[in-house]
């Protein structure tokens, strides 16, 4: 054998090849640190990514100064602190939890399974309490043990450690599900729990055929909408959180046929409920005759101005809709009432809110500029409707307002809200408060 063969030989002995791993989990827990290191920076990226996107105040990210502080960041935003501990896992399994990190108000877990090869993050476990709360339920977990044998072969009890089962974790699938859990209570929740209301008696024994009852209607908590188009999002948010059963959806060029038809499908935009009755709206109901546009609507356009146009001409339809029996309050008021008027926006608001005999203004309005056919104005700051509204002193107290269009002077967001997606264009919509003149 030649020298140079018997030398590798030789070298191969003493110095053996690493063994082989085909499946590449050594590396998972040979370069643990660096892995963790990795996944930490994939999950701020996506979280400050999607803080960015719809609009969130600036975060602070802190880390640590000591390794057993329980956690692994801190991260403010919108005025809440967070202390999270981060588990990467190619699967889902127990974890160790230190009592440090579940003292602190606003504690929690977020396990991140990710993909062993790519270590993309494939889905998101959430273990946490609310805003400035600590850690529910630790103490009912079970102490962790030793990783070593002491000198009696035995694994001692942690008390400062806690082993949570995967089963105690909530599946998440996106990271502005965890951004939600993290910072922001969902609009409904905050709509439902501060200011739910009850059907309205004459909403709730209201039977088909019955006389509409205008003025009951005008006095309700009505959300206006306009440019709606067949947007549903105004009913879904304000519906399913029981603050509002009446609307208005105003559009000067909605088809009739298109309304309809979303109104037939149980699955699209008004899900989960059916037709009870249908109110015609020509010229002669009394809805229509108390229309008397003011003064203040003057620079509208000629050819859009009028509430009403040629005699007997339809305008529109007030439909009362009612939640399919299999569902529960869950999903949304008992019954709702939507009134649909072919009609200018502008025009609507000053003939329905803001005539002197009856100034009541709407509880809610929904702004969104991109999707106004004709655009000779904006729904938004600095357009005709809330020139409008201050002329007449005739202020929603809420308005829902898409991401690219502008509040109303004296409005500000409610913070610690997420924002909800609605529209054509699935557009990010945020809840903002009158706060002064």
């Amino acid at each position: 054998m030649p020298n140079s063969a018997l030398t590798m030989r030789k070298q191969l002995a003493s110095n053996p090849l690493p063994e082989a791993d085909p499946s590449g989990q050594a590396r998972h827990y040979k370069e643990s640190s660096y892995r963790e290191m990795i996944v930490e920076t994939l999950f701020l990226g996506e979280l400050l990514r999607h803080l960015w996107k719809v609009n969130a105040p600036i975060a602070e990210v802190f880390h640590g100064m000591r390794d057993n502080g329980g956690y692994d960041l801190a991260i403010e935003c919108d005025s809440t602190l967070r202390y999270i501990q981060l588990k990467a896992m190619t699967g889902k399994k127990a974890v160790r939890i230190n009592s440090r990190l579940a003292k602190k108000p606003g504690a929690c877990v977020i396990g991140l399974l990710i993909d062993k090869e790519t270590l993309q993050i494939k889905q998101y476990l959430w273990l946490g309490g609310k805003k400035g709360e600590t850690l529910p339920g630790f103490d009912e977990f079970h102490p962790a043990k030793a990783l070593r044998y002491n000198a009696k072969g035995e694994k001692l009890p942690l008390s400062e450690t806690r082993t949570i089962p995967a089963k105690a974790f909530q599946s998440i699938s996106s990271i502005e599900a965890v951004a939600e859990l993290l910072f922001f209570e969902r609009m409904r929740n905050y709509l439902r729990d501060q200011w739910h209301t009850e059907t309205p008696d004459w909403l709730r024994q209201y039977t088909p055929g019955d006389r509409f009852p205008v003025e009951e209607f005008l006095k309700s908590r009505i959300v206006y909408y306009p440019g709606s188009g067949t947007d549903g999002h105004a009913v879904e948010a304000f519906g399913s959180s029981h603050s509002a059963h009446c609307f208005v959806y105003v559009d000067s060029g909605t088809d009739r046929a298109q309304l309809e038809a979303e109104l037939c499908r149980p699955t699209r935009t008004f899900c989960g409920y059916s037709t009870l009755a249908r109110i015609e709206l020509d010229e002669t109901h009394p809805l229509l005759n108390r229309f008397q546009p003011s003064a203040a609507t003057q620079e509208i356009p000629v050819e859009r101005e009028p509430i009403v146009g040629t005699e007997g001409r339809e305008r529109g339809f007030i439909e009362i809709l009612e939640r399919n029996p299999d569902l529960d309050d869950e999903h949304g008021a008992h019954r709702l009432a939507i009134l649909f008027l072919k009609a200018d926006g502008v025009a609507a608001y000053d003939a329905l809110f803001c005539h002197p005999e009856r100034r009541r203004p709407p509880f809610a309005a929904l702004i969104q500029d991109d999707g106004f056919s004709g655009n000779y104005t904006m729904f938004g700051a600095g357009g005709l409707l809330e020139q409008l509204a201050q002329e007449q002193s005739v202020f929603p107290s809420w308005l829902l307002v898409a991401e690219k269009s502008k509040p109303w002077k004296g409005y500000g967001r409610v913070s610690g809200l997420s924002g909800e997606r609605g529209g054509m264009h699935n557009t990010p919509r945020f809840l903002y408060r009158y706060d002064s003149p």
